[in-house]
């Protein structure tokens, strides 16, 4: 049986951190998956959750584990290649999308972390902006 890269290794690490810290995030502070389509499956609960984001990280991994065997060094390339992208994005992610965004809750107001929620003001102040009729400060 052949060993498993270390790239694959490295991809699944980031992908059980990025499942735990979105989970542990989520649970604690409020934040939302920043992957429109993950952040279904975290509304529909942690285990599917957990299994949508497995399947995308073990999935792949098993591919790059299969073609491999057939051309190890552009699979080395391609790993790393993923492995830089996903650290990006998980990294914006984290530091841009999640930002906290004041909102009403229960009569007083808390900071929380609301991405859907910062669109949808954006979104009216574009609209009142673009607006001719709308009266300006």
């Amino acid at each position: 049986m052949r060993k498993v890269a270390i790239e694959s290794w490295l991809i699944i690490l980031i992908g059980v951190v990025d499942l735990s810290t979105t989970i542990y995030l989520a649970h604690h502070y409020g934040v939302s998956e920043g992957n429109p389509i993950f952040s279904l499956y975290l509304r529909m609960g942690e285990v599917w959750f957990i299994i949508a984001k497995m399947t995308m990280v073990l999935g792949p991994v098993f591919l790059l584990e299969w073609a491999r065997r057939r051309n190890p060094v552009f699979v080395a390339w391609a790993s790393r290649v993923a492995i830089c992208g996903y650290l990006a994005l998980y990294v914006l992610g984290v530091s841009h999308f999640n930002h906290p965004v004041k909102k009403a809750t229960q009569g007083h107001i808390s900071s929380s972390f609301d991405p859907v929620l910062l669109r949808a003001q954006q979104m009216k102040k574009w609209k009142q902006f673009k607006n001719p009729n709308y009266p300006r400060p």
